[in-house]
């Protein structure tokens, strides 16, 4: 067993050092060789959310996202979600703060800049148990708040109504410690629960994925052509211009890329041939007709070492819808 001290009130997790390193290159070599973690079998994550190392490990006992939430409730426990403006500042990616986040943020997570509407760009006690691993939580986080909220926004069994933000910092949570699966469970979260509430993803968020993501992830690619193939491009260009450069670039040659959907096969091909795309071997271009890459396989945003794997993932995708 290895004890897992997460965030700035050190809250306390014991997993079993076999499962956690089967899934996370990270704590495979930080428990499993000579490093100081391996020796006490302590690990410190002082910047990381509970609540994220929380869902993180249900998922690592169970293979599905349910979260166990704390006195407070699962609405107060994601509320500690929300994006702040120090998480903004430019800086190397991972490396984060571990003072005590500012007491005057008070939006919440499912606050309207979190989430925008689809189709607009612009301004605008748990049930679920963990058998394997012990929680100890801090005594301050029982007690911060006792009130179990009657009406839950957000449902502990049923990850289509949890906010975007959370899947967004599970998938940040996901790359830091290198768990491929886990990273490809966040898109498919997040791309379930945008489906069902045709919503989509903030300003704010979107500069929160360029600024903890690197250059090849997946989640960046995602929101790309989420913005690309669903967004109406609405509000002043000065709201634009806080968005990352690189961000912007990638919109632009997607949509530059794409062709009027609204063709018959002959045209769209006579499209293709004369734009120059058919000749061009661009993995997110569609020859057949204009379709954002989720719309065709949501393994696109995946990163399966074989086809084999592949097809697995698939054929599980169909049995559970």
């Amino acid at each position: 067993m290895v004890t897992v001290e997460v965030g700035p009130e050190k809250e306390h997790f014991v997993v079993h050092q076999s499962v956690i390193c089967e899934k996370s290159n990270y704590f495979a070599k930080a428990l499993c060789g000579t490093f100081q973690e391996g020796i006490t079998g302590f690990v410190r994550l002082p910047d990381i959310s509970p609540v994220i190392f929380r869902i993180f490990l249900v998922w690592l006992y169970h293979g599905k996202f349910a979260y166990v939430a704390t006195d407070a409730g699962i609405d107060v426990d994601f509320a500690s979600l929300t994006i702040t403006d120090e998480d903004l500042e430019d800086k190397p990616i991972h490396q984060t703060d571990v003072s005590q986040p500012d007491d005057t943020e008070n939006d919440s997570v499912v606050s309207d800049d979190s989430e925008t509407e689809r189709g607009t760009f612009g301004t605008t006690k748990s049930t679920v148990t963990v058998d394997d691993p012990k929680v100890q939580m801090s005594s301050s986080t029982r007690s911060a708040n006792n009130t179990v909220l009657n009406k839950s926004k957000h449902d502990e069994e049923n990850p289509e109504s949890w906010a975007f933000l959370v899947f967004i910092k599970l998938y940040v949570f996901a790359e830091r410690f290198d768990i491929r699966q886990l990273r490809a469970d966040a898109i498919d979260g997040l791309a379930t629960a945008m489906n069902k509430r045709w919503m989509n993803i903030s300003f704010k968020a979107i500069r929160f994925v360029y600024l903890n993501t690197t250059v090849n992830s997946k989640l960046r690619r995602y929101i790309v052509h989420c913005t690309a193939y669903c967004c109406k491009f609405a509000g002043s260009a000065s709201e634009y211009e806080k968005l990352p450069v690189e961000f912007l670039v990638a919109v632009l040659l997607t949509n530059g890329r794409r062709l009027p959907p609204k063709q018959c096969d002959e045209c769209y091909q006579r499209a293709l041939k004369s734009t120059g795309l058919i000749d061009l071997d661009i993995d997110d271009v569609c020859k057949t007709q204009d379709l954002a890459p989720y719309r065709l396989d949501m393994c696109f945003y995946h990163e399966h070492p074989d086809e084999e794997e592949r097809k697995a993932c698939a054929a599980r995708r169909t049995t559970t819808k």
